[in-house]
């Protein structure tokens, strides 16, 4: 057999991978799964978090579902969302509508977003591992 050598300790950003690529080997605990439900894609967006939830890691989760409504029918939305999640047997912890889903972002929002994600952009005549090294 050969003998590995010391372990090697590793920097805080291998660290930090590792922690994220193995945090859903342990057991999830009472937190929840948020459902973003855009559009009916035959029931698969709450399918698989209802799986997920049928597992020991997961099972003490809660699932909260987010739709798109009409402001003036959020009672309506929400209440036809739990009879549709009711005839999938579907437990869930939270209907959310989201009445102004589809109002345009106001322009001060969206400089304001592209500024903050500005730094992680590749532009055309940026050598990309020069800009990934900039980022570590």
């Amino acid at each position: 057999k050969e003998s590995k050598g010391p372990a090697v300790p590793l920097n805080v950003a291998d660290q930090k991978l590792l922690e994220a690529s193995t945090q859903f080997q342990k057991k999830q605990g009472k937190n929840t799964i948020d459902v973003w439900w855009l559009f009916d894609d035959g029931g698969l967006t709450l399918l698989i978090p209802y799986l997920l939830t049928t597992k020991k890691k997961w099972k003490d989760c809660k699932i909260r579902v987010f739709i798109g409504g009409k402001i003036n029918r959020i009672d309506h939305d929400r209440r036809a969302m739990a009879t549709l999640l009711s005839k999938f047997r579907i437990d869930f912890s939270d209907i959310m509508v989201l009445g102004d889903i589809n109002t345009k972002p106001k322009k001060e929002n969206i400089v304001a977003f592209d500024e903050m994600i500005e730094p992680y952009r590749l532009h055309e005549d940026d050598k990309e591992q020069d800009i990934a090294d900039k980022m570590k």
